[in-house]
């Protein structure tokens, strides 16, 4: 996660004009295909902490998958078009998001 969000910090305006070209809520099959299996891949290490008993079985992993990216996209376009006017910086606006989200999901 920090090292997507310095990559993003190191060119806020490109990074603005590719979330905004996004084809995430327009995806055509293959976008959709590739989507499905990112969404796969952390379903299933949120499924592996299901297993060991540090996350929540009454959640679907692939919901988890979900709110994970729903965060983090939220969290950075809203950092790229400085929608709070913060001076954070995103790998921290980040960190602090899915602290929030982890709690919610962990099972304590």
């Amino acid at each position: 996660m920090r090292k997507i969000a310095a990559g993003i910090e190191a060119d806020r305006e490109l990074a603005l004009i590719v979330f905004r070209e996004s084809k995430l809520f327009n995806a055509d099959d293959k976008t959709r295909k590739r989507e499905h299996e990112t969404y796969r891949l952390l379903a299933d290490v949120f499924r592996d902490g299901q297993r060991r008993g540090e996350l929540r079985d009454d959640v679907d992993a692939v919901q988890m998958a979900e709110l994970f990216f729903a965060a983090f996209y939220l969290t950075t376009v809203n950092w790229l078009t400085r929608w709070w006017r913060t001076k954070a910086s995103l790998a921290n606006r980040l960190d602090s998001a899915m602290k929030v989200l982890l709690a919610g999901l962990s099972r304590n």
